[in-house]
């Protein structure tokens, strides 16, 4: 195991990772890895004690000892280095709970021997992690890399590994894609080794014991007890986080022997204390450290030097971070929403109401985000469109341009000379929810490069298609928003081939609903669990919190789900009402308080704006009432979430000033409530 630093807790530290993406269609986020077995996953601007907004952690996750953690933007997953468990286990990004991985690399073959740092390489599909190895044997440290989609006992492709790597119980590392070249960081200064600190730079194809490209190394370095490792590829840095030196050191990418850094952040007013990771977020301009001796998350503006203060710190009880350690996701383009059916072009036949019905033509056009400062020059190829058997599927128009995408914005092939993807899927429908996929390789047009800073292989695309529900015609005013809840799995209608949209929503249906919505779709909402205190089993045997919703009811573990959230404790003491109807001011509290879970009804604001989005403001408090309907007063028990919706663009009123409160909530327009509460996409990433 690791040995302890004097005074220092032993450096297995959790891990944190900030996804940079758009929002709303993907809120930046912070993961953090936690000695606790668990990962903690915060927004970006979350400060002080707050609850993490979701939380993987449980017998079945797999996780065990937990460090590195990788973030794959292109297949959206987690990868995560288990130091204790000598595994590596995979996840959907958005796992939350006891969920299980979806893939586990663990094994004799495998050699991983306590893996700590871990980064996906999307150029090359692959995995690459450092072993820090026991602390008994530091010199067997080594980088592995192996396949991106390596499960079970797989045996790594190569193996660095040998007395000239330079490796000495290495820790995190980055993976630079434009030049091929690893960055490992290997505390050898740690106590009880007395070796020399350094960073070494190896060539992503070296296999056995080769000597790295370059070595930084040396006293004018400043490394002392260097732990964390970050590349910032748009500023042509790493960032170094120095355990024992309570620092940050900053240089050159290309720096070697016995150079001074470039800056340094140290001093009583950091608030250091022994640093594990650095982070560069190159969207925001941030620098983001993890401090493994005071469990909390600290950041600073990216060019900070000296003896100064954060300007965020995350940290607390409620939080749950504990021994925090960290990992960036590299810069590159993300993939977003896309426009589907949006527009007429030359060559589609089709309705333009951005769903692909069978048998039409539609311009297909995908949205990338680039999270850097570098503008991204590409086009893309399409293939393999393909679904369930019997339908037939085709592209009409195979290349699309996105022309050059500047630092930090979004753009699709739509807005580009070049123009977008037609495709086709006409036949009999094989199933109620019909999906079809189709593969973009970006940079593969002949004229296009393939972009620097991104790494993109093969990016895999789902269409949906619609007329899922023989009652829901294309014409119906939520025919769009009830495709979106069909497709997210928050729904599957209410027979066979039908929705019922103009069915009456009870509060059994709406526990359904809103609790998908929040863990993510269907499979996701625990049969069991916490509320509070209490322990809830929705199986049969089970016990149940509310005496009118036994175990083996089909919503048991939804309801629960809601009160464990903080949505709803019930009608009353001890009561659920599930055949109760659900009204539009109650539904409007139900939304919002599951917008604003784990922390539930207290976070919803009672004066909220100007939104950062539409601008809209409103006081529901009676010092200073400001509000919209002329039908909800400040004294309506409900007022503060009708209008948290109505600022934010959620929800619109029956008619030209009112809300009608009182009004039941059909299914057709609870399918506008919860795709636009829980912003569901129908052509998602």
């Amino acid at each position: 195991m690791l040995s302890r630093v004097p005074g220092r807790p032993r450096v297995v530290a959790p891990l944190l990772i900030l996804l940079a993406g758009v929002v709303p269609a993907r809120a930046q986020e912070v993961f953090v890895a936690n000695l606790t077995n668990s990962i903690t996953v915060f927004n970006r601007t979350d400060s002080g004690d707050v609850l993490p907004q979701r939380t993987l952690s449980g017998a079945s996750t797999g996780l065990n000892g937990p460090r590195g953690i990788a973030l794959d933007i292109v297949h959206d997953e987690l990868f995560v280095a288990n130091f204790v468990g000598n595994s590596i286990t995979v996840y959907a990004r958005t796992a939350s709970g006891d969920t299980a991985p979806s893939r586990t690399i663990s094994g004799d073959k495998t050699l991983l021997d306590f893996p700590y740092g871990i980064a996906v390489d999307l150029v090359n599909d692959e995995l690459i992690v450092t072993n820090s190895s026991a602390s008994s044997t530091p010199g067997n440290a080594s980088i592995l890399i192996f396949g991106r989609t390596a499960s079970g006992n797989a045996a790594p492709a190569r193996n660095i590994t040998g007395a000239a790597t330079g490796l000495y119980f290495s820790h995190h590392m980055a993976f630079d894609p434009s030049t091929g070249e690893i960055i490992v960081v290997n505390p050898g200064d740690l106590a009880p080794f007395g070796a020399t600190a350094s960073i070494t730079v190896h060539d992503r194809t070296a296999n056995g014991n080769v000597a790295p490209l370059r070595t930084l190394t040396g006293t004018s370095t400043g490394l002392n007890g260097p732990v964390g490792l970050a590349l910032d590829r748009t500023n042509d840095e790493i960032v170094v986080a120095n355990g024992n030196g309570n620092s940050v050191t900053v240089y050159a990418r290309t720096a070697s022997g016995d150079t001074a850094p470039l800056r340094t952040i140290a001093g009583g007013s950091t608030g250091l204390n022994f640093p594990v990771s650095a982070h560069v977020n190159p969207v925001d301009q941030e620098l983001i450290v993890s401090n493994q001796s005071s469990h909390n998350v600290l950041t600073w503006g990216r060019t900070a030097t000296g003896n100064v203060a954060s300007i965020r710190i995350l940290g607390g009880p409620h939080t749950g971070i504990y021994g925090p350690g960290s990992a960036i996701l590299p810069a590159g383009l993300i993939p977003q929403p896309m426009a589907v059916d949006a527009a007429a072009v030359t060559g589609s036949t089709s309705n333009h109401n951005g769903v692909l019905e069978p048998g039409e033509t539609v311009q297909i056009a995908p949205v990338w985000q680039n999270t850097s400062t570098i503008p991204e020059s590409f086009g893309g190829t399409a293939s393999t469109l393909t679904g369930p058997p019997g339908p037939t599927y085709t592209i009409g128009g195979a290349s699309a341009d996105y022309a050059t995408v500047s630092g930090g914005t979004a753009s699709n092939c739509a807005s580009a000379p070049g123009g977008c993807y037609l495709m086709t899927i006409s036949g009999t429908r094989p199933a109620v929810h019909w999906d079809a996929t189709f593969s973009e390789d970006l940079g593969a047009a002949p004229t296009f490069h393939r972009p620097s800073s991104s790494g993109l292989p093969t990016k895999t695309w789902t269409l949906h298609v619609g007329d899922s529900f023989t009652d829901v015609p294309r014409t119906q005013p939520f025919y769009k928003k009830i495709e979106t809840m069909l497709h997210s799995g928050i729904t599957s209608g209410c027979a066979a081939t039908t929705y019922c949209p103009g069915d009456t929503v009870s509060r059994g249906q709406m526990a359904i609903f809103i609790a998908k919505a929040i863990a993510g779709g269907g499979g996701n909402v625990p049969a069991s669990g916490m509320v509070g205190v209490q322990g809830y089993n929705c199986t049969a045997g089970g016990n149940s919190l509310f005496s009118d919703v036994a175990p083996t009811d089909q919503f048991c573990k939804h309801a629960h789900y809601l009160a464990a959230q903080n949505v709803t404790l019930g009608c009353s003491a001890g009561k659920f009402c599930p055949a109760d109807a659900v009204t539009r001011d109650s539904m409007a509290s139900f939304i919002a308080k599951g917008i604003v879970a784990p922390s539930g009804g207290a976070a919803v604001p009672q004066t909220y704006g100007p939104d950062p989005v539409t601008g809209l403001s409103y006081s529901c408090d009676p010092a200073s009432p400001n509000v919209h309907f002329s039908d909800v007063s400040v004294s309506n028990s409900f007022c503060k979430h009708i209008h948290y919706l109505w600022a934010k663009a959620i929800v619109s009123g029956c008619n030209a000033t009112g809300y009608c409160p009182a009004d039941p909530v059909s299914r057709d327009a609870m399918a506008k409530f919860i795709a636009n509460g829980f912003n569901l996409q129908l052509y998602g990433p």
